[in-house]
């Protein structure tokens, strides 16, 4: 009888170890992906920052584009001397390269999102418990959106600081000369294009604080499931 009941106290013994043990492992693979999560939040914050400044007024080489820019536009009916016009286009364009040398300077943190996210959906499918790795899963899937947006706004501002690089290199090649300017813009293509990459700045900017928010919140019922207090 008392063979039979140390059998027993060792089984049981042995059951609440080997819970305890999974329990402890699946905590730490709540943790694991915790930690990833907050991870990719800082490089995103890193990343979306510098592009984002990119196109605020508030930047320097920005507003000192803008008002040069606008000096080469008003020439199209205030008539100035074409090398004035070349003088302008040469500064002008310089601005405008310092701001996609900036965008460019982002590639390594766009990188290192794009691995810290591989490595968070990979995390996400080891968690065990249902619930949890649903949740996970969702979190991960937003954060590849939120990632994407942010390339996308990235992508659309290059393209334009592109387009009007090529359009001021027209004035410096033609001497200070108009036509192939004024051609460019009076064409509806190139005017639709421009317009319609004005909205998408809007849209994916919009984008980019609703998919935060999104995954943020996602994050905060993640929380609730595991009990981690960050």
């Amino acid at each position: 009888m008392k063979k039979a009941v140390l059998i027993i106290i060792s089984l049981i013994l042995m059951s609440v170890s080997v819970f305890l043990f999974f329990r402890q492992k699946n905590n730490q693979l709540n943790l694991d992906f915790a930690k990833s999560y907050k991870e990719f939040n800082i490089v995103m914050s890193d990343f979306s920052i510098p592009v984002f400044a990119t196109n605020i007024k508030e930047n320097q080489n920005l507003d000192k584009f803008n008002k040069i820019y606008s000096q080469i536009v008003d020439s199209m009916e205030n008539t100035i001397p074409n090398f004035e016009r070349l003088e302008l286009s040469k500064q002008a364009i310089l601005f405008n390269e310092y701001l996609i040398v900036d965008l460019n300077n982002t590639d390594n943190l766009e990188k290192k999102a794009g691995d810290i996210l591989i490595v968070l959906n990979t995390k996400a499918t080891t968690i065990k418990d249902k619930d949890i790795k649903d949740e996970a899963i969702q979190i991960a899937d937003l954060c590849k959106k939120d990632l994407d947006n942010l390339i996308a706004y990235k992508r659309s501002i290059w393209d334009k600081r592109n387009i009007t690089a090529k359009l001021l290199q027209k004035i410096i090649d033609n001497n200070g000369e108009l036509a192939e300017f004024v051609d460019f813009l009076d064409q509806e293509d190139n005017q639709i294009k421009i317009q319609n990459q004005n909205k998408d700045l809007e849209k994916l900017s919009k984008n980019f604080n609703d998919l935060r928010s999104n995954h943020a919140t996602a994050y905060a019922r993640f929380r609730g499931l595991t009990g981690i207090i960050d």
